[in-house]
């Protein structure tokens, strides 16, 4: 099912024109527009040639979402370059990941926003990355968690990522950003902002009480979080005191949803839609829809996905699949499906 439509982003900057006069981001109390967006990206573009890095190179962008890591993100995709997204979590990995992604050059973002640049030193190259610059496409390469062995080095088409946006009318919303920039949920996430015209907020850290005190100060709506961070939540009892009206949505991923984590949210957050996200880092995040708040059932699909159940597996295949990855063999069987080794059930259409 994988195709080669999609591999042009030309239309991004048009996409965020629509939206200049609006709040796109908020960070440690200053706040970006889509104009301001725009002219940032310009600026690191003409910085990006300066500086010598070339269409087509693999940089590494180590960072959170600060200004200046969204500002260099969006650049390096327009300057068609191949994105390594790391955190600062993940750093006793890192010399083994600029080797597995053929890293030519590194840009660091520290906690003042300040960003540096470094050779990389690797000049090798591989088939799925020498296929996207034939096509000068730009693309994304991200790691997987690596609970099962070594992590894997996937390299996605960041315009089949981005397929799905380029028609995008939600309703904007102010969206706290969580998952980080290296997990494609915390990528996932920043793209859906973007080009549905919402705003960005970040919390000082991701902890409860810095959570719940940015709801609060800037009115977020919509929580992206995981299981665990809910049951932190639950746990701290530190929403006491917040003004927390604001919330309209949490969306919960990445990991199973303990049913008693669900009600206790559900409780705590009686007039919030609860909804489960699903995806993979080979896969993409695709659309879903919960049976209800207190349900794990949930409708998995959206244009561009198949999905089938085979021995109480599931199994998708998707437009927006990966290419392959760098370090290990294809995971894809002939036909383009993945098995996710997720063990489902099903009741009629959930």
């Amino acid at each position: 099912m994988k195709t080669e439509s999609g591999g042009d982003i030309s239309w991004v900057t048009d996409k965020l024109r629509e939206t200049q006069d609006s709040e796109f981001l908020i960070f440690k109390g200053q706040t970006f527009t889509y104009d301001d967006l725009l002219t940032r990206i310009s600026f690191f573009q003409k910085e990006l040639e300066q500086n010598g890095i070339r269409e087509g190179e693999c940089v590494a962008l180590i960072g959170d979402y600060s200004p200046n890591a969204i500002f260099l993100l969006m650049a390096l995709l327009l300057n068609r370059n191949i994105v390594v997204p790391l955190s600062n979590e993940s750093r006793e990995k890192h010399l083994d990941m600029f080797e597995d992604a053929k890293v030519n050059q590194i840009i660091e973002i520290n906690e003042n926003d300040s960003w540096t640049l470094r050779e990389g030193s690797e000049s090798a190259s591989h088939p799925l990355l020498d296929d996207l610059r034939e096509r000068r496409e730009s693309g994304i390469i991200i790691f997987t968690s690596g609970t099962s062995g070594k992590s894997k080095a996937s390299v996605l088409s960041a315009g089949r990522l981005l397929e799905k946006y380029k028609t995008a009318k939600r309703k904007p919303l102010r969206t706290l950003i969580f998952l980080k920039l290296d997990h494609i949920g915390g990528i996932n996430t920043l793209f859906a902002i973007l080009f549905n015209g919402g705003t960005i907020v970040t919390s000082d850290s991701r902890t409860p009480e810095s959570v719940y005190q940015a709801v609060d100060k800037h009115a977020v709506q919509v929580l992206p979080a995981t299981p665990t961070f809910l049951n932190m939540l639950l746990m701290s009892k530190a929403d006491a005191g917040y003004n927390l009206s604001s919330l309209r949505l949490i969306t919960y991923g990445t990991e199973p949803m303990p049913q008693s984590t669900l009600r206790g949210i559900h409780r705590l957050f009686p007039d919030v839609r609860l909804k489960q996200t699903y995806g993979l880092t080979e896969l993409g995040i695709f659309s879903t829809k919960s049976k209800d708040s207190q349900s794990t059932w949930m409708k998995v699909g959206g244009a561009g996905t198949e999905t089938k159940i085979t021995g109480g597996t599931l199994w998708v295949r998707s437009e927006s699949a990966m290419l392959g990855y760098l370090n290990a063999p294809s995971p894809f069987d002939e036909d383009g499906w993945y098995d996710t080794g997720d063990q489902v059930e099903t009741a009629g259409e959930y």
